[in-house]
């Protein structure tokens, strides 16, 4: 069935086909931001997440950050750090209270896993 229709030159998507999530959406399998409630931010490969709970592979707290090219978190996962504070790399770290979740690009995953460790 068609998901989508274009009527003079606008495309369209039928209502019921917005509550389909692709498999690609998902976080899981992926490198990733994290922002939560209580834990603060996170650079982390996404093992699992199940409603607000996430367990999280080679995690690195985010204590303080600039981005290459902009000031948000956004732009953290897109070009990386100018300056900041990470700390050491966690074999694994269970969250709750996620609530961001942001693919980085691969030129921000190799500039935060190079990233030097903070002292602790």
């Amino acid at each position: 069935m068609n998901e989508k229709i274009e009527i003079n030159g606008v495309s369209y998507i039928r209502e019921d086909a917005m509550n389909i999530i692709p498999e690609e959406t998902t976080p899981i399998g992926h490198w990733c931001i994290v922002r939560t409630r209580d834990s603060g931010v996170w650079f982390a490969f996404v093992l699992a997440k199940e409603g607000r709970d996430a367990t999280l592979a080679s995690g690195r707290r985010l204590h303080s950050w600039k981005a290459a090219n902009g000031f948000t978190l956004s732009a953290v996962s897109k070009y990386g750090l100018s300056t900041g504070r990470l700390s050491s790399p966690i074999s694994i770290v269970f969250l709750t209270e996620t609530c961001e979740f942001i693919p980085v690009s691969e030129e921000a995953k190799k500039n935060l896993n190079e990233w030097p460790s903070h002292n602790e």
